[in-house]
Formats: structure tokens, C-alpha cells, sequence
């Protein structure tokens, strides 16, 4: 008998489509209702979430995330929304997430939390109730063999940065320390790539021979002192956009709807257009999703090691190439052949289809969730390049 899920959160399309891959996982191997701003009526939000479990008589498993969890601390945000697309109306989330987030605390049954948020900023208080609260489980981009404390990071040091200090200097190891101690709730799912979203364009067809796509992070800037004249004067155009993206931040101009996902679709063209493309999870060393996204695209990845490079499956040399310093970046630049390029952007984009993508991250949800339902789930993880359970 299949699972019965409800989802309690909004309707949004968010620039980073992890929760949207996770929900489509799970609708895939189970019954999942979907509840609150934009997924039911204004009405049936008003008749609350009880009556709808009620209506569909009952669930076996609740799901929400950081968007209903930490709502609190979101109704006071004056930049609410403005990397997504939402479908409802803004007073919605400001009247019913509230009662949405009591419901899912209140709840005496199995619960997963997706933990959506900026690891390296977490509080105390936001995990305080992920750690007491014995029936819920917590849907993590990283785990016990993915992430780097902060001392850890401080230790390995980055060669692209000045001072490693000043980079964002109030990180922290909460998250770090709780995927560790309490890695039996871990229900670990890195980023994971769609589908439709790989490439299969050989490099010497593309317009391209190098970019560094994304937000500017340290390193990301030092790694475009590279940039050769044509691929200097696309980056203009890009960071053009980004400066009326920053004006329009201060005179709080909001931005359409649909900003997020046409960020997404630029830089994930101008990947699947380069032979070669540099990326870096920030000073914290997170596995974020460009790790993921560029091989797909069928461009070789070039990166700074980042936290659980081998347990995630990538070697260097073999699906990725490893460049700690501008000097290592310039020599995989200028002195591999077409040839190498081609083999190494060929095992990245296998690695990712194979472990990484919408289709393996499927069977790893389904395989814990029939855990969960037995009862025995007692936490994930990655080691390796192979997927644990406990």
C-alpha cells in the first residue's frame, strides 16, 4: 500500500529547484496531497489543515520545510519572495502560516522537515526543535560526510581569498554539528539535476571556452581575472543585470515574478555553451548545486575541493579537475587538449546521471521511505560515492 503524504507549505518556484525535485520524488512513490497558499482555496485554508487530513481520512506522513518553520522570522522580511515565483496572493502566507507551522509542531506522527536553508547560518534555536522532537526526520543537502565545521574550513584554508576571516563572519557549525550528532534523522539528498536539464553538446561546438557562472564569491572573482576578451565582455552584460538587481534592492523595488527561474535559465546556458567551468561553495566549502548542474551541462567542472568531494563521487582527474589557487586554474585553462577536456566533461555528466540525477535520487528517497514506514530508518549518508543507509 502506497504512503500517504501531506505537504504542508506555498506554491512557489523557487531559483534553486531542490524542494521541487524532492516533492516531485515523492509524488512519484507515494499519495501526496499538497496543503496551504496556492496549492488549495483561500476557503479550505479557513476550514484549516485538520479538516483537510480529515477529508482525506487521514495520513500516514507529514512533510514541510523552512518556508512554514521559520515564518516568524520570513513575515518580517521585506525582501519576501523576490527570487521566486509564487502562485497566491502575499497576504495568504501572512495569515495562515502561522496556524500551518502550529499544526506541523503540534502533529503526533512521522514528520520530515526539508531543511531548504543556509547551512552555514543556523541557529540554535532553529534546530532545537529538530533535535527534541522524537518523531521528526530532516531532509538534508548535506550529512556527517558533506560538511565542514567552521574550524575545518578555517584550517584548510583558500588561496583565492585574502582574508578567510572576513568572509562571511558569522558562520557557524550548528547544522554541521547536528548532521553529526544526530545523523540517525539524516535523510540525506544533495542537490540533484533533471533530467532535462543534461547536455549532451560535444565541447567543440561550443561558443565558449570558459566561464564562472553564479554569485560573486570571492574566489568567483578572482577566478574571472581569467577571463579571455569575448567572454569578458558576456560577463559585462551579466553583471549589468546584477547591478539593477541591486538597485532595485535599495529602492525596494520588487522584482517580477519570475526573476529566480530567469537567473537559472541564463546561467545554466551559458554552462551548457563552455567548454570548462569554474565554481566554488563560498568559503564554507557547502556541495551546492553548480557542483551538480555543470557536469550535466556536459562542461568539465573546475573546483575548489569542497566538503564531501570523494564521499559524493567525484575524483579529481577523472570526472572533475581540482584547482585550490589562480595559478591551478590558468594551467587546466590553457594546457589540457580538446581531447582530455572531452573524456573528463563525458565522466562528470555519467557520475551525475548516475547518482546524482532526478532519477537515482528517486530510488534513494524511495529506499528510505519504505525504511520509515517499516519503522527502521536510522539515518543516510554518502560515503565513498555510494549511498548508506543505516
Amino acid at each position: 500500500m502506497r504512503l500517504r503524504v501531506l505537504y504542508i507549505g506555498i506554491n512557489r518556484s523557487y531559483v534553486n529547484p531542490t524542494t521541487d525535485n524532492i516533492l516531485n520524488g515523492i509524488g512519484e512513490l507515494t499519495d501526496c496531497y499538497r496543503y496551504g497558499p496556492g496549492y488549495v482555496s483561500e476557503q479550505l485554508l479557513e476550514e484549516g489543515v485538520e479538516a483537510f487530513v480529515q477529508q482525506k481520512g487521514g495520513v500516514d506522513l507529514l512533510l514541510t520545510d523552512s518556508m512554514i518553520m521559520e515564518v516568524e522570522d520570513f513575515v518580517n522580511n521585506p525582501y519576501l519572495f523576490e527570487n521566486e515565483t509564487i502562485y497566491f496572493e502575499r497576504r495568504l502566507y501572512y495569515t495562515f502560516a502561522k496556524d500551518l507551522k502550529k499544526y506541523f509542531v503540534n502533529a503526533k506522527q512521522k514528520k520530515i522537515f526539508i531543511a531548504n536553508w543556509d547551512f552555514y547560518i543556523v541557529s540554535e534555536k532553529q534546530v532545537e526543535y529538530l533535535v527534541n522532537d522524537p518523531n521528526l526526520l530532516v531532509i538534508s543537502n548535506v550529512d556527517k560526510n558533506s560538511s565542514f565545521s567552521v574550524e575545518e574550513v578555517n584550517r584548510i584554508g583558500n588561496k583565492m581569498i585574502e582574508d578567510i576571516l572576513k568572509e562571511y563572519p558569522n558562520r557557524n557549525s550548528v547544522w554541521h554539528n547536528f548532521v553529526t550528532d544526530y545523523s540517525h534523522k539524516i535523510i540525506s539528498l544533495p542537490n540533484t539535476v533533471g533530467r532535462h536539464n543534461f547536455v549532451y553538446t560535444p565541447l567543440s561546438n561550443r561558443n565558449y571556452r570558459y566561464c564562472v557562472p553564479g554569485f560573486p564569491y570571492a574566489e568567483r572573482i578572482c577566478a574571472r581575472k581569467l577571463y579571455n576578451k569575448s567572454e569578458r565582455i558576456h560577463h559585462l552584460r551579466m553583471e549589468f543585470l546584477f547591478l539593477i538587481e541591486k538597485i532595485s534592492r535599495k529602492l525596494h523595488i520588487p522584482r517580477p515574478y519570475n526573476w529566480g527561474q530567469k537567473q537559472v535559465e541564463r546561467l545554466f546556458y551559458r554552462a551548457s555553451n563552455s567548454r570548462i567551468c569554474f565554481t566554488s561553495g563560498a568559503v564554507t566549502r557547502t556541495p551546492i548545486a553548480k557542483y551538480f548542474e555543470i557536469p550535466a551541462s556536459g562542461s568539465v567542472l573546475v573546483c575548489q575541493r569542497f566538503a564531501g568531494f570523494e564521499n559524493l563521487g567525484f575524483q579529481n582527474g577523472v570526472n572533475c579537475l581540482v584547482a585550490e589557487d589562480i595559478f591551478e586554474l590558468e594551467s587546466i585553462i590553457e594546457n589540457y587538449s580538446l581531447e582530455e577536456y572531452q573524456r573528463i566533461a563525458d565522466a562528470g555528466r555519467n557520475l551525475i546521471w548516475r547518482f546524482h540525477s532526478d532519477v537515482p535520487r528517486t530510488a534513494q528517497l524511495s529506499a528510505c521511505l519504505e525504511r520509515i514506514s517499516l519503522g527502521e530508518f536510522n539515518g543516510s549518508f554518502w560515503k565513498d560515492g555510494e549511498y548508506i543507509l543505516r
